[in-house]
């Protein structure tokens, strides 16, 4: 999609119907000269034309006057971008045609609920929010429909999800701002309180919205059921009740989770558990890690662990600091958890609560790799890696040039199987550096050489 002002195109074909006058070029450059204010006349007309302000249809813009009508009437004039003036226009539920453009610097202020989008629109520059008495509604809907642009929006108060998308196409939301999203014991937090929740839906790109703050759904950012090619990038996220980001469901394809922030996950949490606060949380029902890349992303204060992964992903370059956070009781306070086919490359964990990077499973795990990781004030364990029980086996998996700075668990590694639990040939830890006299614990039947203890 290719975002185009609507003056420089209506100005790009009236040049354009110009030069191609059949003239010389003596001729053509007097010609240009004494039609251009005829032309400029011409293209300011269309342009007023296909634009109008709200306020031309009676919209008062006071914050108590129902301006619903006046707005929808806008909406529905024809014209290709309505502008939103400063004020405060208090409407219930409005329908943005196709095509139709809604900008500006104003607010809806919506007291029963949302924007319902029907396809090539855009949102653009001003602000939504909910009011005390809006009912359970999103802030914007888009269902069914493809191209879509939300830029610069700002959500206030919304009742469940500020975007909600399933079943379309070719969506970006960006530069926008979130406050308290999903009304707390009104919602569903399975699938509402979010910032931006997805569904069936591919090409959805979020990205570059640099605050997003007390969310009460699963995840601020929730990639939900069989979502193909979505971006969550760059994107700023603070204080939830839950999650930061997830993608969660079987069937999906090439999802980048990159070089987000996320802050304080389980921060406004008042029931005790911090069960489902990691930063980063991610099942996937695919054994290729190349499906689901998670990367440069910055964690910090997670009341779970940093990133969970549950299936194959690659998990390259991120930071995680502080994972336990307040103390809420949940058994996962890793640095980082993951699972069968996971590929976790050069990430830094600092602080975790419990051991730096995880791993537990009854059932046969294969082709898993730990390497060039950093793990330092581990909480317990610098790496731990354990399959218990008769099914429990481990295939070709590796561990390899880790360095493990501090820790206070037993080991500083550990690759073993507990309960009949089977560590074969296949498996190599090699190359790895953990500190002086530290203990480190590996199953007799794998390949482990190349590690060293640091001075």
């Amino acid at each position: 999609m290719q975002d185009i002002d609507r003056r420089d195109l209506v100005m790009g074909i009236a040049g354009a119907s110009l030069l191609n006058l059949p003239v010389g070029k003596a001729q053509a450059q007097n010609a240009v000269t004494a039609s251009r204010p005829q032309a400029m006349a011409r293209a300011q007309g269309s342009m007023l034309a296909d634009t109008v302000n709200v306020r031309e249809f009676g919209s008062v813009g006071d914050g108590v006057a129902d301006d619903t009508r006046a707005v929808q009437a806008a909406l529905n004039s024809g014209a290709t971008l309505i502008v939103l003036p400063h004020g405060h226009f208090r409407v219930s539920a409005l329908l943005v045609p196709p095509g139709v453009e809604i900008a500006g610097r104003g607010s809806l202020l919506f007291y029963k609920g949302g924007l319902l989008l029907k396809g090539n629109n855009v949102v653009r520059g001003i602000t939504l929010k909910g009011l005390a008495n809006s009912g359970l509604a999103h802030a914007i809907t888009i269902s069914g429909v493809n191209g879509v642009i939300i830029d610069g929006v700002t959500f206030v108060s919304v009742a469940q999800n500020a975007v909600d998308i399933i079943n379309s196409t070719d969506i970006l939301v960006q530069n926008c701002k979130a406050y308290d999203i999903g009304r707390y014991g009104k919602i569903d937090p399975r699938r509402e309180g979010c910032f931006v929740h997805a569904e069936r839906s591919s090409r959805v790109v979020i990205s570059q919205n640099p605050l997003i703050q007390r969310t009460y759904g699963h995840a601020a950012i929730f990639i939900r059921e069989n979502n193909t090619d979505c971006s969550v990038c760059d994107n700023a996220i603070y204080d939830t009740f839950f999650r930061g980001i997830q993608v969660y469901s079987s069937g999906i394809e090439r999802i980048v989770v990159n070089g987000n922030r996320i802050y304080r996950t389980g921060e406004i949490n008042n029931t005790g558990s911090g069960v489902a606060c990691n930063g980063i949380y991610v099942v996937t029902g695919s054994r290729d890690p190349s499906l689901v890349a998670i990367s440069h992303n910055h964690i910090e204060q997670c009341a779970e662990n940093g990133i969970e992964v549950l299936g194959a992903a690659t998990v390259l370059n991120n930071v995680i600091k502080f994972t336990g956070y307040r103390n809420l009781k949940t058994p996962s306070k890793e640095g980082i958890f993951v699972e069968s086919g996971a590929i976790v490359k050069n990430n830094v964990v600092v602080s975790a609560t419990d051991k730096g990077i995880r791993h537990f499973s009854s059932e046969l795990t294969r082709d898993m790799v730990i390497d060039g990781n950093v793990i330092i004030d581990a909480g317990s364990d610098g790496i731990n890696l354990q399959v218990d029980g008769k099914a429990g086996r481990y295939v070709n998996c590796r561990v390899s040039n880790n360095q493990v700075i501090s820790h206070k668990g037993d080991w500083s590694i550990a690759v073993g199987g507990t309960n009949g639990g089977l560590v074969d040939e296949t498996n190599v830890v090699s190359g790895n550096i953990v500190p002086y006299l530290a203990q480190t614990f590996v199953a007799k039947t794998a390949r482990a050489f190349g590690n060293s203890w640091q001075f």
